[in-house]
């Protein structure tokens, strides 16, 4: 019994060998064809002479058609030769600082639709790569040069960049979710509607000129960002974390900034207008001459920052924190400063005609020219000898 099941499995192996051979296949559509041409000719097959003469007769669009229906049959194995082939050329190519064949190897792979998760190719230059829609979750991509590269849609969900090129690549709505893009170059980049949550965007660098309309950054790690000029305006960035980010001139008008952390942070000259930064945490964080018009401020944390000419008119400043924080030349007017700490707070020059404000909120505020609401009895210059003495002790340190 054993030996004929064995001898079963061996002839099922070999028939199936032979039956999917080329030359079978060749055989098979060549018999097949003269049939057809035979029935099409009305040819009588006892009539030998008869049927060698149409053969004869048609002998070239036998040849044709035959050739024609092998070469479709081979495709699938065609193909699966090249995507053979391609691999490795990836493979083999695994430590060159070049393409070494790789973006014309991965490109055919992508087009062909294979997935390409895992695929490792660090320190490659892929410059002008089309991985548009690309399956490439878990890739190891780091220090890889992407510049003018089309990754449109393409599924990079905890891919490696780290250090990676990024310069006026393509990443309209792909998939970056936890994604590692530390100290990558994302300048002139399009990442519109790109789904960034949880990416590692540590020390990356963007500018003026990269596209972020639509994108979702929320929970992103941007701690230590490059993000002078960049445009942010209405992005979701709630629960991001960018300590010590420079975002210097940065448009985030009507941005989603709620509980974000942005401790340290450089946003001097920022338009924050309209802004969501509610329990959001800008502990030493300098926003000069931002505007946080209108911006919703409530319960954030602004110990110790500076503060020096920000606009915050009509600005919700509910519950927040705003102790040490210097206020310096800054416009509260008609900003709602309901039970804001302002212990210690430097508010010289400063206009804080704020709605739902009483003098016990200012007691221990540091007033130096300053405007105040009217109707309150506190003097304008109350402090202002303890104020210079403040600013001398900073400058001799």
């Amino acid at each position: 019994m054993k030996i004929a099941k064995v001898l079963r499995k061996y002839a099922y192996k070999y028939l199936d060998c032979f039956f999917g051979s080329r030359p079978f296949r060749a055989f098979f559509v060549i018999i097949a064809t003269c049939c057809i041409v035979f029935w099409l000719n009305d040819t009588d097959l006892r009539a030998n002479k008869k049927a060698l003469q149409v053969l004869l007769d048609n002998a070239e669009p036998i040849a044709i058609i035959s050739a024609a229906v092998v070469f479709l049959l081979e495709i699938p194995d065609r193909q699966k030769r090249e995507q053979y082939e391609a691999w490795q050329i990836i493979n083999t190519a695994q430590g060159q600082t070049g393409s070494g064949g790789r973006i014309q190897a991965l490109s055919d792979l992508n087009k062909h639709g294979v997935n390409l998760q895992g695929v490792a190719a660090p320190g490659a230059d892929l410059s002008n790569i089309d991985l548009s829609f690309g399956k490439l979750s878990r890739a190891n991509l780091a220090y890889v040069k992407f510049c003018n590269a089309n990754l449109e849609g393409a599924d990079l969900t905890e891919a490696n960049l780290e250090g990676a090129n990024l310069e006026n690549a393509n990443l309209e709505g792909a998939n970056l979710t936890r994604a590692t893009l530390k100290d990558a170059c994302m300048d002139a980049a399009n990442l519109r509607c790109a789904n960034l949550f949880q990416a590692n965007l540590e020390s990356v660098y963007m500018s003026e000129k990269t596209q972020l309309q639509g994108a979702r950054l929320t929970s992103t790690i941007l701690n230590k960002a490059e993000l002078v000029r960049t445009n942010l305006e209405g992005v979701d960035l709630t629960l991001a974390k960018l300590k010590d980010a420079d975002l210097d001139y940065a448009n985030l008008q009507d941005s989603i900034l709620d509980n974000a952390k942005l401790n340290r942070a450089r946003l001097g000259y920022a338009n924050l207008s309209g802004a969501n930064l509610k329990y959001a945490k800008l502990v030493n964080a300098d926003l000069l001459a931002a505007n946080l018009t209108e911006a919703n401020l409530e319960e954030a944390d602004f110990e110790g920052a500076s503060l020096i000419d920000v606009r915050m008119n009509e600005a919700n400043l509910s519950f927040a924190n705003l102790k040490k924080a210097d206020l310096s030349g800054a416009d509260l007017t008609r900003a709602n400063l309901k039970y804001a700490k302002l212990t210690e707070s430097i508010l010289h020059r400063t206009c804080i005609k704020g709605i739902f404000l009483e003098e016990k909120d200012l007691q221990d505020a540091i007033l130096c020219q300053t405007i105040l609401p009217e109707g309150f009895s506190l003097l304008p210059d109350r402090d202002c000898k303890e104020l210079w003495n403040v600013l001398l002790s900073l400058e001799q340190d």
